[in-house]
């Protein structure tokens, strides 16, 4: 069996796979039904929409860039969650998935978020004193990120910190932006993503960060360039996230700083709850110790170890996701022809990609 992949598809450059290509609905239309047909799901996008539910062939379902409860809403308002949860189509996604559909969550995010920074591989912060507490960076309004200020500035948090919420029009301050101007389409736009840069500045002259993961009503974890940001800036930190975020990032070989921000609130449901303990654990953090708790032996080797884990994922990414998809595929898809000769043996310590 035949793998058809979109042109445009992120994983045909990324991910050795032995695929053939389409560009357009009519190309699909011309294939035959014993094909396995890897197409994109993208919002606001209906091009392949009418096709996929009455085509008889075998269809994936892509969006390297999503995960969790937003692929989830994605599929929904397709109308296409009721046959995928009843195993009709299969996912590729940056996140997790409810069981009940079949996901290869290939975490594209932490690749792009390593590839849009690659400059800032090598470099080291000191143990300087920091103008600012905390780092918070914010660009959509959702409302599990306006609840997180709200509870923030009602415990005082704010004042100390370098944040933002560019859609609402909080920007930060001169110097510490990328020095041009900052708009929401910017921010997503993947031919410029400026959200995935991480801003030395902003690290350099903070001593955590705290984020909001894209989703929080679900359970499944999905880390964007919100989780691996404070990574690669060296930062502990603490993330408003589904109640697995924690789970998974530790079953991947990151460490999660919990001797300075706790760890009971992890799983917390519902997420109001997690929300209000991860603030009450920042506030206990952000005291006149601040500079010793952030700078002690733990901290930092927790922080250099998570640095240098990611740059390891970073450089094993494509022979690793390949294994991974590639093992999904044929398991689910028997006589599927989905590795190529340039693919490679996936090192070890990455096999739970």
């Amino acid at each position: 069996m035949k793998i058809w992949i979109h042109k445009d598809s992120r994983l045909k450059d990324i991910l050795h796979l032995e695929a053939c290509e389409y560009e357009t609905l009519e190309d699909l239309e011309k294939l035959p039904d014993d094909t396995l047909q890897i197409i994109p799901l993208i919002y606001d996008e209906t091009t392949f929409l009418n096709y996929i539910k009455k085509s008889q062939a075998n269809i994936v379902l892509e969006n390297p860039f999503e995960g969790s409860n937003t692929f989830v809403r994605m599929l929904d308002t397709g109308g296409l969650l009721k046959d995928t949860l009843a195993g009709r189509y299969s996912t590729i996604s940056t996140g997790e998935m409810p069981e009940g559909i079949r996901n290869c969550n290939i975490q594209y995010m932490l690749y792009l978020t390593g590839l849009k920074n690659e400059e800032h591989r090598h470099i080291m912060f000191g143990r300087h004193e920091r103008p600012f507490t905390f780092l918070y960076l914010n660009n959509r309004i959702r409302e599990h990120r306006v609840a997180l200020i709200n509870e923030m500035a009602k415990m005082e948090l704010l004042d100390g910190a370098l944040w933002s919420h560019i859609s609402s029009g909080k920007a930060l301050p001169s110097g510490y932006d990328l020095g041009r101007e900052i708009t929401h389409d910017t921010l997503v736009d993947w031919t410029k993503w400026e959200a995935g840069l991480m801003v030395e500045k902003q690290h350099f002259d903070t001593y955590f960060s705290v984020q909001a993961e894209s989703t929080v009503k679900l359970r499944y974890s999905m880390f964007s360039e919100k989780t691996w940001k404070p990574i690669l800036g060296e930062h502990p930190f603490a993330t408003l996230s589904g109640a697995n975020h924690y789970k998974d990032l530790k079953k991947m070989g990151f460490e999660t700083f919990d001797h300075v921000f706790g760890s009971d609130w992890h799983e917390l449901e519902p997420w109001e709850s997690r929300m209000k303990e991860m603030v009450k654990n920042i506030a206990r953090a952000v005291g006149p110790d601040l500079h010793d708790i952030m700078f002690d032996d733990e901290t930092r080797r927790q922080a250099r170890h998570n640095v240098r884990h990611f740059w390891e994922w970073y450089d094993n990414y494509s022979v690793s996701a390949t294994d991974k998809l590639c093992n999904f595929l044929e398991e689910l898809y028997p006589g599927v022809e989905a590795v190529n000769n340039r693919w490679e043996p996936n090192p070890s310590f990455l096999l739970e990609l």
